[in-house]
């Protein structure tokens, strides 16, 4: 990274480096999480959106035979 300014070596004389890599890792940290938690939700949404939709068509025929029965029998 660029050389911190004197400014910011006045405010926090020590830990000004330490500060910055914190912040540097806890964004990359927090911005790998928030992909993380979307990229699942998304995989949760499709899987059960492909579940009921599989579920839907699982249950057609037997909705059609319980159709049929109830009609003719």
């Amino acid at each position: 990274m660029t050389t911190p300014h004197p400014a910011d070596n006045s405010t926090i004389p020590q830990l000004d480096g330490y500060k910055k890599t914190v912040t540097q890792g806890e964004v990359a940290f927090f911005l790998g999480l928030i992909l993380v938690v979307a990229g699942v939700s998304v995989a949760v949404m499709t899987w059960g959106v492909v579940a009921l939709a599989m579920t839907a068509l699982a249950l057609v025929p037997v909705v059609l035979i319980a159709l049929v029965l109830v009609t003719f029998g």
